[in-house]
């Protein structure tokens, strides 16, 4: 059985609550894809709080140590808070990494919400996905933190080099409502309504 597919029957329970992320989602979008090597999950339960503990009980359900990435300030009133909750797999075994992302990031409720149109098909698993204006959003948010993150560059780059249809009006919303800007190394591949937000 894949790991997608343990992950998506675990979280299933939690109707219309949870997106496949991270490389999975891009490779949907992107004008070529791109090597994954980790399976990443957003996780809307409620509360960032009830999404992390969710995401821990699954990890320690498959047998994983448990580590967190925080979030520091940015969009948040209690200051320091968990954003992610990476999974490493037991030492010998043949899995990837799972990484939860959680409603301390601002995109990850709206995003899991308007991920749930039609499932789409990863590792034969058909599983609701981020949708693309999403996903861009969130890896702008990614590049206001961390601004020289290749992969998110990258992904970026793919995805408006390809013909995938981007509501390029709600992208621009989100940003002015984020109030995210986007790095000066992405001039160049993004489309003309945004460069405005080039800082």
């Amino acid at each position: 059985m894949s790991l997608v597919k343990t992950v998506r029957d675990k979280v299933s329970k939690f109707k219309e609550q949870y997106a496949i992320y991270g490389g999975h989602a891009a490779n949907l979008y992107r004008h070529e894809p791109r090597a994954v090597t980790e399976i990443s999950f957003a996780l809307a339960l409620g509360s960032a709080k009830k999404s992390r503990k969710i995401a821990e009980g699954i990890l320690a359900e498959l047998g994983y140590s448990v580590d967190h990435e925080w979030l520091d300030g940015l969009h948040s009133k209690t200051g320091k808070t968990v954003a992610v909750v990476l999974g490493t797999p037991p030492a010998g075994e043949d899995l990837q990494p799972l990484h939860f992302y959680v409603p301390s990031l601002p995109w990850v409720s709206k995003g899991v919400r308007r991920g749930q149109g039609t499932p789409h098909l990863i590792d034969g698993v058909e599983i609701p996905a981020i949708a693309v204006d999403d996903l861009i959003v969130a890896k702008f948010h990614s590049l206001t933190l961390n601004p020289k993150s290749k992969v998110d560059l990258d992904d970026l780059e793919s995805i408006f080099k390809s013909e995938t249809p981007i509501e390029i009006p709600y992208v621009m919303g989100e940003l002015n409502m984020l109030e995210l800007t986007i790095p000066k190394a992405l001039e160049g591949a993004i489309p003309e309504e945004l460069q405005k937000y080039i800082k």
